[in-house]
């Protein structure tokens, strides 16, 4: 056997463990803030303009589901204040920051009856570990300006 086949049977083995090596499956392409998806337990307080009393209701659910691009959808699930936001933003700040644009269709439970969805702008902030969760609904079309605030837990006394 020549040096040069010698060298050849030594080198390739080395090649084919560099080059498997070498694969991308290993890579993690999920985003820092994917962990926010799932339901959130809470209620709302909702501050109308013309009251001097915020609209208080226990029971409420936020829901984040995080797309693959980069964008979150959430949903309000409330029997007064159905919202649903789609392709919001989430910046990555001392908590997760989130914006968008928001659909909110109102029921009155006094009348049992349903609005056509009303445009909003939503904010919201999320901790790091989860246990603070804000989501601020702002509806300018609404009674002059309703500002409808979602937190998690249970109404402080």
């Amino acid at each position: 056997m020549n040096s040069r086949t010698l060298l050849t049977y030594l080198f390739l083995p080395a090649l084919l463990f560099g080059l498997a090596s070498c694969s991308d499956d290993d890579e993690d392409n999920t985003v820092a803030w994917a962990n926010i998806a799932g339901s959130y337990s809470g209620y709302i307080s909702a501050d109308i303009k013309y009251s001097d009393v915020p609209l208080v209701y226990d029971g409420e659910t936020l829901t984040i589901k995080v797309n693959d691009n980069g964008t979150v959808d959430m949903h309000l699930d409330s029997p007064e204040f159905n919202t649903t936001v789609t392709g919001a933003t989430v910046k990555d700040n001392s908590s997760w920051v989130i914006s968008g644009d928001a659909s909110c269709v109102i029921t009155s439970p006094v009348h049992e009856t349903t609005s056509d969805p009303y445009a909003g702008v939503v904010s919201a902030t999320i901790s790091k570990d989860k246990t603070d969760v804000e989501f601020v609904l702002t509806l300018p079309g609404v009674m002059g300006g309703t500002t409808v605030t979602f937190r998690n837990g249970t109404i402080p006394e």
